[in-house]
């Protein structure tokens, strides 16, 4: 199905959105964490962690991955890429 790269890939998003949660979860709120000064940094990190893990699947496994999403969730995950790099650069 998917080869090993990409396995490891999605395992660390997975990653990342269990440490979102877990963020979220110690504020008792997103909106405590987004209003943390040590919160926020580090939800907007995990963001942009997210984000390049989507660009590097579909720079290593664009065939694989079109064969199992939408090209509209494709387009979403590369909108997400930009949002979240433009929120980081400023």
């Amino acid at each position: 199905m998917f080869n090993d790269e990409a396995i490891i890939r999605f395992q660390t998003i997975i990653d990342k959105i269990e440490d979102i949660e877990a963020i979220i979860a110690r504020h008792g709120a997103i909106t405590r964490a987004l209003g943390d000064f040590e919160g926020q940094p580090a939800l907007l990190m995990l963001l942009v962690a997210i984000a390049e893990q989507f660009h590097k699947l579909k720079k290593c496994c664009n065939e694989e991955l079109l064969h199992h999403f939408e090209e509209m969730t494709l387009k979403g995950y590369m909108i997400f890429v930009s949002l979240s790099l433009m929120i980081t650069t400023g």
